[in-house]
């Protein structure tokens, strides 16, 4: 059953880490609350107008009424919306498409930009879920990360959205920022876990071409943190998330209970259907992949001429279906080896057992009712192993 997936390409301000496609608001905001006291600006109501047109026109190009199972509206800061624009997006959704009266829908959000009507207001509009834009506890780190809320911010940003009606928030927390420790994530992971998320995803920081970040680094105005010293830290996340009961279901993401596991995510990587809209939004159907423009005025010039803003696509072949197969597969749940062997013509277990035999004597990797899946030291170095096996394609 697909999903969409919706880019918000509005921030307050753009942190240096960030490589996704987005548009400062307000570039000279030193505190991410004050966006509060301010007007948004006129360009965000012209692109909803626009992204709701978007949405029409793929209906007017797709005969069947799709069902959809989860909506996951990414950034940006998609809290930056009013809730007269959230739902008016919401409701040519509801047009456009048959959405489940139980789908998942995710909107991700910042500190600091959450008031306790906004959420009300959201929690009313259809938002179930909700992801916070964490990433820290500790004031060095996040001033590091260039981030504009304080903790303080979280902490009541997040009690703002339990007042508002929602049961199901997740937390983005970073790791393997330089100058971190296992007591500074130790303190960020307690500061966490007292306020009781039903998710948590920390992710491990990527100096992605092109960002400042990465241009600090390659200047050697920063350094980045040894893969030892980032193991060690990511050993210790594991350690205390297991101990609260939390199931690790991919590499970067931990749930409370199986129905905290993100509806959305586990689409992609069990390679669902996903359709895409919003400027650089990735779409996936069938065997093709396709990505919208990335320029905010290329994408309203397409729109309206009456035009999808698809930018380019591509059409996937057996092959490359199979290696984001194990890829995802390894990633995340585990892959099923009888339905590789069905779908892919390939038995991993008769190809790759050699190696297979290796990584689980080594206690990476096991095999269970048929499913192949890494254990947590497996984790550690799941895209080693994941390019040792694929090697026997």
């Amino acid at each position: 059953m697909p999903a969409v997936y919706i880019h918000i390409p509005f921030c307050v301000r753009k942190c240096h880490y960030c490589d996704f496609f987005s548009k400062e608001l307000f570039p000279n905001v030193s505190k991410e609350s004050n966006v509060q006291a301010r007007h948004i600006p006129f360009s965000v109501e012209k692109f909803t107008d626009y992204l709701c047109r978007e949405i029409e026109i793929f209906a007017e190009l797709n005969d069947a009424k799709h069902t959809i199972e989860s909506i996951f509206f990414g950034g940006g800061t998609p809290s930056l919306l009013l809730p007269e624009q959230l739902n008016k997006i919401l409701e040519t959704l509801n047009n456009k498409f048959d959405i489940l009266s139980d789908a998942e829908i995710t909107l991700e959000s910042n500190p600091g930009t959450l008031t306790f009507d906004k959420l009300k207001a959201f929690r009313q509009a259809g938002i179930n879920r909700l992801s916070i834009g964490v990433q820290s506890f500790v004031p060095e780190e996040l001033k590091f990360l260039q981030r504009i809320h304080s903790a303080d911010e979280t902490v009541q940003s997040f009690e703002n959205a339990r007042k508002a009606g929602f049961d199901n928030i997740s937390m983005d927390l970073i790791f393997a920022i330089p100058g971190q420790t296992q007591k500074s994530v130790n303190y960020s992971l307690s500061h966490a876990l007292e306020l009781q998320p039903e998710h948590i995803s920390y992710y491990s920081l990527i100096y992605e071409q092109g960002t400042p970040l990465n241009n600090d680094f390659e200047s050697g105005k920063i350094q980045k943190m040894s893969e030892d010293q980032e193991a060690e830290l990511y050993a210790v996340i594991m350690g205390v998330l297991h101990r609260e009961g939390f199931i690790h279901y991919e590499v970067s993401n931990y749930a409370k209970a199986e129905k905290y596991k993100c509806r959305h995510n586990l689409n992609y990587w069990n390679r669902g259907n996903y359709f895409a809209f919003g400027p650089s939004a990735h779409g996936f159907v069938g065997s093709k992949r396709y990505w919208n423009t990335k320029s905010l005025n290329k994408y309203y010039e397409m729109i309206f001429a009456d035009k999808l803003s698809i930018e380019g696509s591509e059409k996937l072949s057996k092959k490359d279906m199979l290696i984001e197969k194990i890829m995802t597969g390894l990633r995340s749940e585990g892959l099923d080896v009888e339905a590789t062997k069905l779908d892919y013509d390939f038995d991993v277990i008769k190809k790759a057992g050699e190696i297979l035999d290796k990584l689980i004597e080594a206690g990476l990797i096991k095999f269970d009712n048929n499913i192949l899946s890494l254990t947590d030291r497996g984790y550690m170095i799941a895209d080693e192993i994941i390019v040792r096996i694929i090697k026997y394609i």
